[in-house]
């Protein structure tokens, strides 16, 4: 069963990733501009499947733990929120690294805004505990 350390592990994990892709990118190491998109048609094209992966992932990232779906696995047992915050945290890790490949792919601002906003929503979908668990702890 995923625990929530296991999920806080897994969401450093996943992040670190991120930044060692980037960091190999700046390096030079992954030479940027990989993505040859020759025409105004193809930039439109990764401009649009960024925005839309940007705020289709964010939006149901950020609402998953409050979805009357989770709350319902949550009432029948309370160790699914782990699992509940890592599928947040996947939902979100998947913009980002779409972001970030088309970023550094192609080197336009628009997939950095979106990598940004993505970036932003990831930091909001770390792992914590059930409210009531604080509660009967205090």
């Amino acid at each position: 069963m995923l625990t929530l350390p296991h999920a806080r592990i897994l969401y450093y994990i996943m992040g670190g990733i991120a930044i060692l892709f980037a960091i190999l990118c700046e390096l030079d190491i992954v030479p940027p501009a990989y993505l040859h998109a020759d025409s105004a048609e193809e930039h439109y094209r990764l401009d649009i499947t960024c925005i839309l992966i940007t705020l289709l992932n964010t939006y149901t990232a950020l609402r998953l733990p409050a979805s009357t779906r989770a709350k319902k696995q949550l009432a029948a047992d309370k160790r699914k929120h782990a699992l509940i915050q890592c599928k947040s945290a996947i939902l979100m890790t998947v913009a980002v690294y779409i972001n970030l490949a088309v970023y550094y792919g192609t080197l336009r601002s628009t997939a950095l805004y979106c990598l940004l906003i993505s970036l932003i929503g990831f930091v909001f979908c770390y792992p914590k505990q059930l409210p009531d668990a604080e509660n009967k702890e205090k």
